[in-house]
C-alpha cells in the first residue's frame, strides 16, 4: 500500500490528441519547479563546499516537480549532479582517509559513477 496512491488521471479535454496536451501541460517542468530545483543544487553545493570547494553542482527537473499529483511521487523528478575532476576526489578522500588508515583501499576507478 501506498501514501499516496497512483491514481488514472482524469481530464477536462476530450479526445486524445487535446487529452495528451492537457497531460504535457501538468507534467512539464515550470518556473516554480526550476527555481526549486536551483535551490536544491545551491544547497548542495553550500554542504560539500568544505569538503570539495572545486565542485560544481548542477540539478535538473524532468518533469512537474510542484504538482502534487502521483506523477510527482511515483518516478523520480530531481537529478543533483556533482561534479569533480576525479585527480581531485581522489586527492580529497586520501587525505581524509589516511587520519582513518584506509587510504591504501581506495581504488580511484571505484571513484567513477558509469
Amino acid at each position: 500500500p501506498s501514501a499516496m496512491p497512483v491514481q488514472a488521471p482524469t481530464f477536462k479535454s476530450e479526445g486524445w490528441e487535446a487529452e495528451v496536451q492537457e497531460l504535457l501541460s501538468r507534467i512539464a517542468p515550470t518556473a516554480e519547479g526550476d527555481a526549486l530545483v536551483e535551490r536544491i543544487a545551491r544547497c548542495v553545493q553550500r554542504v560539500i563546499a568544505p569538503i570539495l570547494p572545486e565542485a560544481e553542482v548542477s540539478g535538473f527537473a524532468s518533469g512537474n516537480i510542484t504538482g502534487g499529483t502521483a506523477f510527482g511521487v511515483a518516478v523520480p523528478e530531481v537529478d543533483v549532479v556533482i561534479n569533480v575532476n576525479p585527480t581531485v576526489l581522489l586527492s580529497r578522500l586520501q587525505g581524509r582517509w589516511r587520519a582513518r588508515s584506509a587510504a591504501e583501499c581506495l581504488d580511484a576507478q571505484k571513484l567513477r559513477k558509469s
